[in-house]
């Protein structure tokens, strides 16, 4: 989608503190269109950002917003992001990414609890 694309190549830091991300698709794409990404340091975003980008503790709002203020307030740090994260993508197994592309996981609304 153009306007998504458009949304990550702009924007000055995709921020993702996502407490559990299936795979972390959305950091993925944002890296992939050079964006300077934060997840959260769980679930798969520890091996989907690696050192192309921030992490954060999800549940902690400072530590959110430290994350934030270091890539705003420090211009060197997020133009030094995105030439890594461009890079990022390619160390996903083909495999696995077209797998998670290709089938939607379906789960039952009641489980979301």
């Amino acid at each position: 989608d153009a306007t998504l694309l458009t949304l990550y190549q702009r924007c000055a830091v995709f921020a993702l503190p996502s407490v559990y991300e299936g795979f972390g698709l959305p950091l993925l794409e944002a890296m992939h269109c050079g964006a300077a990404v934060i997840g959260g340091n769980n679930s798969s975003h520890l091996e989907v950002v690696g050192d192309a980008g921030l992490l954060a503790e999800a549940s902690d709002a400072n530590d959110i917003a430290v994350k934030l203020a270091t890539v705003l307030d420090h211009p060197p740090i997020p133009r030094s992001l995105p030439p890594r994260a461009l890079e990022r993508p390619s160390t996903v197994p083909r495999g696995m990414l077209s797998t998670l592309l290709a089938k939607p996981v379906m789960v039952p609304l009641e489980e979301w609890t």
